[in-house]
């Protein structure tokens, strides 16, 4: 996952993604720490401890994934990279 090469040239910028369009991979991937799972019915949800970023991440109840503690990595599937504000 590379940001648009007019953004590898900013001091800054920003990555966006939608909770749903982020897979768990094994080994790859942006790694981080599971900080909390709640079960939304059929949804679970994740809050990962990406660096100093809280990612939300959310699954079908049904998907495997990781538990509280655990370290994961994160695949985004439809990155949206943006100029950070000064």
């Amino acid at each position: 996952m590379t940001p648009p090469a007019d953004l590898l040239t900013m001091e800054r910028f920003v990555l966006a993604s939608r909770p749903l369009e982020i897979d768990f991979t094994g080994e790859g991937g942006l790694r981080g720490e599971v900080k909390r799972k709640s079960f939304l019915g059929e949804i679970v949800d994740y809050q990962i401890k990406l660096g100093d970023q809280d990612i939300r991440v959310q699954k079908g109840r049904r998907a495997p994934g990781p538990d509280v503690g655990e370290n994961c990595g994160l695949n985004f599937l439809r990155p949206f990279w943006y100029k950070a504000s000064e």
